[in-house]
């Protein structure tokens, strides 16, 4: 006779999940796990300051890849990420690792995914072997059978194509530039409050610009202490 591993509760036609459990404690599981990710959230706001959706970091979502998979009882894990990745994150995506390390067939999940899938976004998926099977972001080849063991225990090198490579480094500059926009111009109204533009847009416009009113701006936040950077080249 059926029944549910969490509440106890037994019948002939009760149905139960594939983690032991009947409806209403796989609903009650679901509300939990929603509540513990949105209270760890950040979330977004509309324009009138209201809150519309929950934003879940990588590790997040990552943290609850891994949680499922251990109610599932499933002990590998595949990392990947499909957008533009530093050299470092590529020498770990686009492999399967065993999350326990007693799957000798395959890496242990290492530590370096756990503390920093935020940087490049990696991504956790649960894997079946034989099942499941993974894709090569760089040549879109798909990836399956035994093929997928050679492929997780393959050195851990940079094999990013050149086009990958000058697609993260636009991606740096774009970020870079725009943090640097936004650092120099609070520390201009801080420190130079009378020649500081209205906004930092404006100030972003006359950088981009090198018009002559910002190079008069530059050279007195230089001489106030100020660090002024170079535009990176995002194209």
């Amino acid at each position: 006779m059926p029944k549910c591993d969490n509440c106890g509760k037994r019948g002939l036609f009760l149905k139960i999940n594939s983690n032991g459990l009947c409806k209403n404690c796989e609903e009650s599981k679901r509300i939990e796990e929603r509540q513990i990710s949105a209270k760890n959230s950040v979330f977004k706001r509309n324009r009138n300051g209201r809150t519309i959706e929950p934003v879940y970091s990588h590790s997040q979502v990552n943290d609850l890849q891994l949680k499922r998979a251990e109610q599932n009882k499933m002990d590998l894990i595949m990392a990947t990420c499909h957008n533009y990745h530093c050299g470092e994150c590529s020498k770990y995506i686009n492999r399967v690792y065993s999350i326990s390390g007693k799957d000798s067939r395959f890496p242990r999940l290492p530590d370096y995914i756990k503390n920093n899938s935020d940087h490049c976004h990696i991504t956790l998926y649960p894997f079946t072997y034989g099942a499941s099977f993974m894709n090569d972001p760089y040549t879109n080849k798909g990836i399956s059978g035994s093929e997928v063991i050679q492929y997780s225990n393959r050195p851990y090198t940079d094999t990013r194509p050149l086009n990958w490579v000058e697609g993260y480094r636009k991606l740096e500059a774009k970020k870079n530039n725009h943090d640097n926009y936004e650092n120099e111009y609070k520390l201009i109204c801080q420190l130079l409050p009378n020649d500081a533009p209205k906004s930092q847009a404006g100030y972003t416009r006359m950088k981009k610009s090198n018009s002559e009113n910002y190079r008069s701006l530059a050279e007195k936040a230089r001489q106030a202490g100020i660090i002024i950077h170079d535009i990176e080249k995002e194209d």
